[in-house]
């Protein structure tokens, strides 16, 4: 048995046969969370033998390994030297990685492969191997291009580490505070069996407030409906009722510029083919969930099933509920990734446009935002973080001034009306791009 930490020779242990599934729980410092998160998973009700969890650990103290170690005796799969093992091989390529009979559950630590690279990187050494190409706040150059450079404390690169160990045909990254509804897996591997043309697939959801205990579905019944009813959709292969896919050029825009519609999946929980994943170079560019969602509609078709499979839970350390500032940046830091895409891995219908909605998106972006804090925070919230945005520069150059007066607009009407007349302003403007096309179509511009 190797030591803790030594790479174990590809010869050593005989290669298994790759699992059919892939999900990855990127974690750090949520070991409660994490364990339901966990157990939601193994208790989906997918096959075993096609399934492997890969926890990916960004914590130096391993708070996450206990959690691993607890759950893989709990269900008799893995023993903490099998654990181990696996861990010490992820140092090889993914495709090489040597493994002990029926791997299910894996652990593999972010936080000790930034510190060997950080080690490397002083001694001048190679950098780690491909499975590990994240460290610290800085990708390596991609294409030629200039390196992204994400702001500290960002999560993209543990989920990027995460991703790369997959093995599986199809890949689902969960995040470490949420869970699935049983059936969730099987469904999205039986979609994307039966729609070979979709690059990823979807569900409905249910938001759940952990504070209050206020629970609510949400289901897409318009942008991913059919075009009668304003909506892109057409009916997918399978037996998986009233599921449909939608171009993915399409869904791409929408995304990122509500043009269409804007589609109401949450852009988190999709599951995807790995070879999709690899193609847009898995998070190391498209280094937020929208921008990964939008990456990948240019690689394929989207599916949606409407059914809620999938659990998204509400916290006081979720930053979407507190630091509207720290999320625009993160956003903003994923749209220079999106700029840097590989040309052609850029959808026939795009083109050149996708550096103008790429522009569009960045545009937009800060408004958005400022939105947002009227809407779920307060009017006080929604000036500091005008001030922010501001001293960060959001508003630069000749389109950027523009949106600067748009918000100087949001600002004075968000101030004067009361709160039920933003919420309607914010369900017009989702709502608009839908209404947007419906009027194009009916006048013959489409």
């Amino acid at each position: 048995m190797p030591g803790e930490g030594e790479a174990v020779p590809a010869s050593a242990v005989a290669l298994e046969v790759a699992p059919l599934l892939s999900v990855v729980i990127p974690t750090f410092r949520r070991p409660a969370m994490l364990r339901e998160a966990l157990r939601s998973v193994l208790a989906n009700g997918f096959s075993a033998g096609s399934l492997e969890v890969v926890v990916s650990d960004d914590d130096p103290q391993e708070s996450a390994r206990a959690v691993v170690e607890s759950a893989a005796g709990d269900v008799a799969i893995l023993s903490p030297e099998r654990s181990r093992l696996t861990e010490a091989a992820v140092t090889a390529s993914p495709a090489q990685v040597p493994l002990p009979p029926a791997p299910v559950l894996r652990y593999v630590s972010h936080a000790a492969a930034k510190a060997q690279a950080a080690r490397a990187a002083e001694e001048g050494t190679a950098r780690l191997s491909p499975s590990a190409p994240s460290v610290a706040e800085a990708y390596e150059t991609y294409g030629g291009k200039a390196p992204i450079v994400l702001p500290p404390g960002h999560p993209a690169p543990n989920w990027d580490f995460g991703a790369r160990q997959a093995r599986g045909e199809f890949l689902f990254k969960l995040d470490d505070d949420d869970v699935i509804v049983p059936g969730f897996l099987a469904r999205c591997v039986a979609f994307l069996q039966a729609n070979p043309t979709a690059s990823c697939v979807y569900t409905a959801h249910v938001i759940a407030d952990t504070a209050t205990g206020a629970r609510y579905e949400l289901v897409d019944t318009t942008f991913f409906g059919p075009p009668a009813r304003g909506g892109h959709g057409f009916p997918a292969a399978g037996s998986e009722a009233a599921a449909t896919l939608v171009p993915g050029a399409a869904y791409a825009v929408a995304v990122l510029c509500n043009e269409g519609g804007y589609p109401v999946n949450h852009k988190t929980i999709g599951m995807c083919r790995t070879e999709a994943a690899r193609r847009i170079d898995f998070y190391a560019l498209a280094a937020e969930d929208f921008a990964n969602s939008a990456a990948l509609g240019l690689v394929g078709d989207v599916g949606y099933i409407p059914h809620p499979l999938y659990e998204y839970r509400m916290h006081g350390a979720n930053a979407m509920t507190t630091d509207l500032f720290r999320v625009w940046r993160f956003s903003s830091h994923a749209l220079d990734g999106l700029d840097r895409l590989e040309a052609g891995l850029r959808h026939p219908q795009l083109g050149p446009r996708w550096r103008a909605v790429v522009g569009r998106c960045r545009e937009a972006l800060p408004l958005f935002y400022l939105f947002r804090a009227f809407r779920d925070q307060s009017r006080a919230a929604a000036w500091e973080l005008w001030g922010r945005l501001r001293t960060a520069g959001a508003f630069g150059g000749g389109a950027g001034r523009a949106a600067e007066w748009k918000g100087w607009c949001l600002l004075i009407a968000g101030t004067l009306t009361p709160g039920p007349v933003r919420q309607a302003a914010f369900e017009i403007y989702r709502r608009s791009g839908a209404l947007r096309s419906a009027i194009a179509r009916g006048l013959g511009m489409r």
